[in-house]
């Protein structure tokens, strides 16, 4: 099942419980981690993309997502980052707002952020 989701990220939760004969919920639990990482490097996308200045149709089209999913992640990721842009702003040092915001003290992801330098790359959080 890990590796049906991992060939096809984008195939339902639903799909592939039926396709191997397991319930919904034994297949959220064993691909869970996937998909969260899935999602992150959607995200990084997004993120990059809409900095750029690329219209959310063109964005939603290049990543084959409605537009409408990619609306809702992108206000998902402001009320995110706002706090974090917030407190960067206030003078904040990095492990200061890792310690804040519960995440590892390696946090380069709020650099990127905060200067709106992404690379799509760049996992969302570095740890040495």
């Amino acid at each position: 099942m890990r590796r049906l989701y991992r060939n096809n990220p984008k195939l339902s939760i639903a799909t592939i419980s039926k396709s191997i004969g397991r319930s919904t919920r034994t297949v959220v639990k064993y691909i869970s981690d996937l998909k969260a990482v899935f999602e992150q490097e959607m995200d990084i996308k997004m993120h990059h993309m809409v900095q750029l200045g690329i219209p959310q149709q063109r964005v939603s089209y290049i990543l084959d997502i409605p537009q409408r999913t990619l609306s809702n992640r992108i206000e998902k990721l402001s009320e995110m980052i706002n706090p974090i842009k917030a407190d960067l702003a206030k003078g904040f040092s990095v492990s200061q707002i890792a310690e804040i915001f519960k995440v590892p003290h390696h946090i380069e992801w709020v650099n990127h952020f905060w200067y709106g330098r992404f690379s799509f790359n760049v996992p969302l959080i570095i740890n040495c």
